[in-house]
């Protein structure tokens, strides 16, 4: 069972299937203190398993708390609150394993992390930019599909198998009256200027503007379609969290030069810390606690 929160640039908004209406909120401010408050009052525990775009999205000045880190697993207490959120650098949601001869990453399995899940009352869940790397940037040398091992695998066919497996640990082992779960879908990035009506731009530099007007010139991203397609096979509530179209306009919210490698990288995929992922938490702390 499945709803879809989809956004714009003009309101915020969300799907419910079946029925396919749409219904318009008014989105109050949002702040991480009033956000901790709530979280005291209903929640302790909050998990955020995948790629690394989420990362920083905990992070606000004047806010007192401690952050630990074991393995992959970073957890951030709101001293004030009592609340913890737990980050899980773990960006294709299935297992990734080292062996004797070289990392393997499990399709079929998610053995490894499912019981930090089942420790939480709120998930969320992100995979995708992390299928599409190779060469160094690649973290795993062999895939394992059922009984075969691969040295390579079509990625899409990869992450909707991926989905499947994750899928169906949501419908045998999550529990809804403990646990609301949401699943974050494709966050666009910005390396052609053609998707924007300006082909000259190569990249995100130099740009300080969002796309004007609310229909976004470039296509939606292929993954996107995949993994609704996936997801919508999956019995247990589970909301989508669809900011993709809302995130495209946004080509002056990365890094660029300033990210982590400077002006030998251009970060045209993570997002400033202020900025698309505040409107990210926004529409969560609206789902989570407004009526």
């Amino acid at each position: 069972m499945q709803q879809t929160a989809t956004f714009s640039v003009m309101d915020v908004g969300f799907l419910i299937h079946p029925t396919h209406s749409t219904i318009h909120l008014h989105v109050p401010s949002y702040s991480v203190s009033l956000t901790a408050r709530e979280m005291a009052g209903r929640t302790r525990s909050t998990s955020v398993t995948g790629g690394n775009l989420r990362a920083a999205g905990w992070q606000v000045p004047g806010i007192k708390y401690n952050r630990t880190r074991v393995g992959s697993i970073s957890t951030v207490t709101f001293l004030d609150f009592g609340v913890k959120v737990k980050y899980d650098l773990n960006p294709f949601l299935v297992d990734l394993i080292a062996t004797e001869n070289g990392t393997l990453l499990i399709l079929d399995s998610v053995a490894e992390k499912a019981n930090l899940w089942r420790q939480n009352e709120v998930l969320l869940f992100n995979t995708y930019q992390w299928w599409y790397y190779r060469g160094t940037k690649q973290p795993w040398q062999f895939v394992k599909v059922g009984d075969k091992i691969l040295k390579d695998i079509d990625r899409n066919i990869a992450l909707k198998r991926a989905l499947g497996t994750w899928g169906q640990w949501v419908d045998s082992d999550m529990d809804p009256a403990k646990t609301r779960l949401f699943f974050q879908l494709v966050s666009p990035s910005h390396y052609d200027g053609r998707d924007w009506n300006q082909p000259e731009a190569r990249n995100c530099a130099d740009q300080t503007e969002p796309v004007l007007g609310s229909v976004y010139p470039g296509r939606l991203p292929p993954a996107l379609g995949l993994q609704k397609e996936a997801l919508s096979l999956i019995k247990k509530p589970v909301t989508l969290l669809d900011i993709t179209h809302l995130s495209q306009f946004r080509k002056d919210g990365h890094p660029s030069i300033y990210g982590q490698d400077g002006r030998s990288g251009m970060d045209c995929l993570h997002w400033c810390v202020g900025g698309v992922p505040d409107i990210w938490n926004e529409i969560l702390y609206n789902l989570l606690f407004i009526p």
